[in-house]
């Protein structure tokens, strides 16, 4: 959803800044409503999905104030957005070392043409969404990634290169609590092929993957990688938890 800035532009009832409100709904084309039905019959579809992804995996906004809770209500929206977009982008680069060869990936879409709800990372006014800033972000020459699978709890980092040189990179991997303190922190040096990646970290097990004597709710892993392209430093930051941020 766009910003509750940006709602401001078109919404003229105190009743409109909900979450669900027939103006709201109105301007939520996804499924289209296949006629001239007013507003999309369709719409609590997409309305449903944005607050389930919403409630799967970042705490429920809900406030005694209503437009405050609007208010969370798009900005959560974006932020699961972003996260979204980012681990598809991120699985796709990954491609560029596997057998797909995977060398590209667009997004759809870039910008709106009227205050609502739609797939883009910036809005009507101009305003960035969470995902433009992530775009900046993911789409880095040289990137750093994690790859977590909680079905076999193996957690893989990669660092993907998209450039047609060998690139030289040290990635350092640091695991924090949630107080801030650094737990252990280790620096890898590593060379990138041509349009490839290269494992930094790979365990497979709670035991070989987090800090000795943590558990998976109390940790979370930051990395960063510096890199030199065309004389010019390169960096990137990711992180990993292993519990929805909801918790």
């Amino acid at each position: 959803m766009p910003s509750f800035y940006t709602w401001e532009e078109v919404l003229q009832s105190p009743e409109d800044f909900s979450f669900n409100s027939t103006v709201v709904a109105s301007r939520d084309h996804h499924p289209p409503a296949n006629g001239l039905a007013f507003p999309n019959p369709n719409a609590p579809q997409g309305q449903a999905q944005m607050t389930s992804g919403v409630e799967l995996w970042l705490p429920t906004p809900n406030t005694s104030d209503s437009n405050q809770t609007f208010a969370q209500w798009t900005y959560s929206t974006q932020v699961f957005q972003a996260m979204t977009m980012d681990a598809q982008i991120a699985w796709y680069r990954r491609g560029a070392g596997l057998g797909e060869n995977n060398l590209g990936a667009l997004v759809w879409q870039l910008n709106d043409i009227w205050q609502g709800v739609s797939w883009s990372s910036i809005e009507y006014s101009g305003r960035w969404k969470v995902l433009q800033y992530t775009l900046s972000s993911v789409f880095q020459p040289v990137v750093i990634s994690p790859f977590w699978v909680p079905e076999n709890e193996t957690l893989q980092v990669l660092v993907t290169s998209d450039r047609w040189e060998e690139v030289q990179a040290v990635a350092q991997l640091t695991w924090l609590d949630w107080k801030g303190s650094v737990l252990n922190s280790t620096t890898v040096e590593v060379t990138i092929p041509p349009l490839n990646n290269s494992v930094v970290f790979e365990g497979t097990g709670l035991d070989k993957v987090l800090p000795q004597g943590s558990r998976p709710e109390d940790v979370w892993l930051l990395m960063n990688v510096t890199a030199t392209v065309n004389n010019e430093t390169v960096t990137n930051e990711q992180y990993v938890r292993f519990q929805p941020h909801k918790n």
